[in-house]
């Protein structure tokens, strides 16, 4: 597969960094080429297969020089006070809190979007 993307990188000018195409005319993946390396993902690798890993049952992203744990649950959400069922009509005028997320939560909706918070936070 590797071999195939990297012809096809030759054939249009982009780059095959370890089973990832990626165009060189982007500039968003000339910024990240160098995060593409496989040490970039390794010690976060390592760490899970150690000893040291207290974690369970989590998942986690290595992205660039960032390590972050992938958070699903749920937030404080909105309560109706007199304790009956929510209507759809409670909906729109509670949805802020609703869909309030946590401090410094971030949910970006693919593999570029979270290379670009990536890149803002440098």
């Amino acid at each position: 597969m590797q071999r195939a993307a990297a012809y096809r990188g030759e054939q249009d000018g982009g780059l095959c960094r370890r089973h990832r195409y990626v165009r060189a005319a982007n500039p968003l993946a000339e910024c990240l080429a160098r995060y593409m390396e496989p040490e970039y993902a390794a010690g976060l690798a390592v760490w899970l297969a150690s000893s040291a890993c207290t974690s369970n049952g989590a998942a986690y992203s290595s992205v660039g020089a960032r390590g972050a744990r992938l958070l699903f649950g749920v937030n404080k959400g909105w309560r109706r006070a007199d304790g009956l069922p929510v209507t759809p009509e409670d909906m729109s005028p509670n949805i802020a809190a609703i869909d309030e997320a946590p401090p410094g939560f971030r949910a970006p909706r693919g593999v570029q979007q979270e290379f670009a918070i990536v890149l803002a936070d440098v």
